[in-house]
């Protein structure tokens, strides 16, 4: 006689399923992950690549010009005109753009841009000490300046506001606020070009500039580099300017670090992916590098 009665799976069984599924997600995901890491390695060295070739192109034209631009601040967008595609500025594993999961946060396309007072010193269109960011929507907020003064200002941060609208083509329009501090204010573009003279003069007004984000830092040691030295010529980097090296460097790496120790633009698992002005490229460990370090500043950062 064929029993009627229905077996199903037991409590026991289904805990013992769940195990060894949960068991076998354990083994696959750390894998899972480094492929995909590897993935943003490759698409990140694949953008330093071209980029590389562009820096080669526009040395190239220099020469032949016989007028040698200087890169600085705002090289990004010199060095656009050789490249297809501004997406090339950006490293798929820097956080705050599309796909990104690590580093750092995209900076504005408006790096190296900066309020000149007086001619006497000049105050970047970024948050800082003296800066303050106040976010109005996604593509646009206020920048709040409080001039410096011998004295020490009155920190209201009303002293010069202006207004940043990133616009859909990948230009910035920057509109002047107001002005409430007498001193003479001008906007400098990142190439020192003076783009509105004398602030007070264009309250209400507005001016539209070409802006491009990028990933990467370039060696502020790179107006003296060869095209062919082995000397460090763009990484992963939270500037556009790798200013770290030398007696006058301004940048502190451990500023940057997070838990692990390291500096969070070493986003490809610990490592960072470095182009060399010779055009070869590595993926290192910030320690291999290491700007603090007298040989390793003399190997890899100055001419």
């Amino acid at each position: 006689m064929i029993s009627s009665r229905k077996h199903g799976f037991t409590l026991v069984e289904v805990l013992l399923v769940i195990a060894i599924l949960g068991l076998l997600a354990g083994m696959l995901f750390p894998a899972f992950r480094r492929s995909r890491a590897k993935g943003r390695q490759l698409g990140c060295a694949s953008n330093l690549h071209q980029i590389g070739v562009a820096w080669a192109c526009h040395m190239a034209d220099d020469e032949t010009s016989k007028a040698r631009p200087l890169i600085g601040p705002g090289w990004a967008g010199e060095l656009l005109t050789y490249l297809h595609s501004p997406e090339i500025m950006i490293c798929p594993g820097d956080r705050g753009f599309e796909g990104g999961t690590a580093g750092d946060a995209g900076r504005s396309g408006l790096a190296g841009m900066v309020v000149n007072v007086w001619g006497l010193y000049d105050m970047p269109l970024e948050e800082g000490p003296l800066t303050r960011r106040e976010g109005l929507s996604e593509t646009s907020y206020i920048l709040r300046f409080e001039d410096m003064r011998p004295d020490g200002g009155d920190m209201d941060f009303n002293d010069l506001v202006l207004r940043i609208d990133e616009l859909s083509d990948g230009r910035v329009r920057i509109s002047v606020v107001s002005i409430e501090a007498g001193y003479h204010f001008s906007l400098l573009g990142a190439d020192r070009q003076v783009l509105l003279h004398d602030l007070h003069q264009h309250v209400g007004e507005s001016i539209v500039v070409s802006s491009v984000k990028t990933s990467y830092g370039i060696n502020s040691m790179v107006r003296s580099l060869e095209p062919g030295a082995r000397s460090i010529l763009l990484l992963d980097y939270p500037k556009d300017v790798a200013d770290c090296a030398g007696p006058d460097a301004m940048d502190d790496w451990d500023d940057w670090a997070d838990r692990t120790g390291l500096p969070s633009f070493a986003r490809h698992l610990g490592r960072c992916n470095v182009l060399f002005a010779d055009g070869s490229l590595r993926a290192l460990s910030p320690v291999d590098i290491d700007p603090d370090d007298p040989q390793l500043a003399g190997e890899y950062w100055l001419p």
